[in-house]
């Protein structure tokens, strides 16, 4: 249970994500080429702002998923806030960074739900929450090593299940930033050469 809540986390976050992107390229066809609600800010502030939303967001409603719920249902839960919501703060952020590397090449709203169906199962299966990781090959192991659910779900089933701590977990913490820090580099890269600018 542990593992798809953050499966589900990530993937209605990029959900999100592409969904403004397409509202966003709407409006740019309705209006010529020019969004009427765009913002002229750099690519880096772009993306750190909308980030920070976007977590922002999603911090409460993760805590509400991940400690009322087990509660109210008697589910297994005998890990610590202190340990657990770091851990997801940080898969938040990578979530967020991937969702606007990919939201750069959304053009219509529908597009967006097509994307989220399809890798849904994909990523479940590369998570390793129904097909063991060291069962994969090192291809689809690579692929699913670039996912930040895959972190997730390792880390948040070991701090919620057996009650390991945010630094016996500190591998899969420290390879959420690092996914976090190359999907930013490729959201503001993407977003420098492909995002239109609003007029001046």
């Amino acid at each position: 249970m542990p593992g798809i809540v953050v499966l589900i986390l990530q993937q209605s976050m990029i959900l999100g994500i592409a969904m403004l992107a397409g509202n966003a390229a709407e409006r740019r066809r309705r209006n010529r080429g020019y969004d009427p609600l765009a913002v002229d800010a750099s690519p880096v502030t772009t993306v750190l702002g909308r980030t920070l939303c976007y977590v922002i967001i999603y911090l409460p409603m993760s805590y509400y998923i991940l400690t009322m719920v087990p509660a109210m249902f008697a589910l297994p839960h005998v890990g610590s806030v202190a340990d657990y919501m770091p851990f997801i703060f940080a898969m938040l952020v990578a979530s967020a960074m991937l969702g606007q590397s990919v939201a750069v090449f959304i053009t219509e709203r529908e597009t967006s739900l097509l994307v989220i169906v399809f890798t849904s199962v994909f990523f479940l299966f590369l998570s390793g929450l129904t097909w063991p990781r060291y069962a994969m090959s090192p291809f689809w192991t690579a692929i699913a090593d670039c996912i930040p659910a895959t972190w997730g779900v390792e880390g948040i089933i070991r701090i919620l299940a057996n009650g390991a701590t945010l630094n016996e977990v500190s591998r899969y913490y420290v390879n959420e930033w690092i996914l976090a820090a190359v999907y930013f580099v490729t959201a503001v890269v993407l977003a420098h050469f492909l995002s239109p600018r609003p007029a001046k």
